[in-house]
């Protein structure tokens, strides 16, 4: 597999992403039932979501400190939050 060296700039936007990703899942495992009612979305979502971002985040800040990076992994995460932007709205 084909791999890359992060630069500055890909280090930041992983811990960036890891800092945003733990914030939304600590919110969602705790002010569960506030979100259930104002969003109106399933509980076990919001759970099963909010437990996803965390080990995430746990992921992305493993990989902000790896010297390399596999390529695909990199862009499989870019298409991701691309993703998770998109299915948001």
């Amino acid at each position: 597999m084909h791999t890359v060296t992060p630069s500055v700039l890909l280090t930041r936007a992983l811990l960036a992403d890891a800092a945003v990703s733990a914030c939304a899942g600590v919110l969602q495992l705790t002010n569960t039932e506030r979100l259930v009612a104002a969003l109106e979305l399933p509980r076990l979502l919001l759970i099963g979501t909010g437990e996803f971002m965390l080990v995430y985040a746990a992921a992305l800040v493993w990989m902000a400190t790896r010297a390399r990076l596999w390529s695909a992994v990199v862009k499989f995460i870019v298409l991701g939050n691309l993703a998770w932007a998109g299915a948001s709205l």
